[in-house]
């Protein structure tokens, strides 16, 4: 027969106590209520900010650019042809980044810049929020346009916006 001594079992009961860990993780996540042509709808995902990644249950990644008060709209960066209406989303608190470095130069790459020409990884140390002016983009001055703006259609047609060339230019488009 077994027996079993208290001490033992206060033992190792305070070990447990001690090695219990109380970090509480609070997790933003959502539900699919709809999915198709490369956009999908969640309900919840209540704290998600816009151009914030998602993740799918299934390892889709996903976009959050719409926000409406009750769903929001995610657009897939994946075929995501796993997601079913019912799946579960969750926020991953990062806005979307794009990798920078001049490794890049002459790759061909997918949307989430994972390399697809076969070359091998791509290493960057820097990262830009892909939401971003282009770098020095501000230090560009506007030229004014030499030309004759012309906006309209003729004959009911789809209307345009065009610049025409001042040589060109002549009174029957007025």
């Amino acid at each position: 027969m077994v027996t079993i001594r208290a001490d033992e079992i206060s033992n190792i009961i305070r070990d447990r106590i001690e090695q219990y860990n109380r970090e509480v993780k609070i997790v933003n996540t959502g539900t699919v209520l709809q999915v198709g042509d490369g956009i999908a709808r969640i309900h919840g995902l209540d704290e998600v900010m816009a151009g914030e990644l998602v993740e799918f249950e299934e390892g889709t990644i996903g976009i959050a650019l719409n926000l409406e008060s009750n769903n929001v709209g995610v657009v897939l960066m994946g075929d995501g042809l796993m997601i079913q209406e019912g799946s579960s989303v969750k926020a991953t608190g990062k806005i979307a980044q794009i990798p920078v470095s001049e490794a890049y130069l002459g790759r061909v790459i997918n949307a989430l810049a994972k390399p697809i020409d076969g070359r091998g990884e791509i290493s960057a140390s820097e990262s830009r929020l892909i939401e971003s002016p282009a770098p020095g983009s501000d230090s560009f001055t506007r030229k004014g346009s030499d030309g004759v703006h012309y906006c309209g259609s003729r004959n009911g047609g789809f209307p345009s916006y065009i610049t025409i060339p001042r040589s060109l230019y002549r009174s029957s488009f007025s």
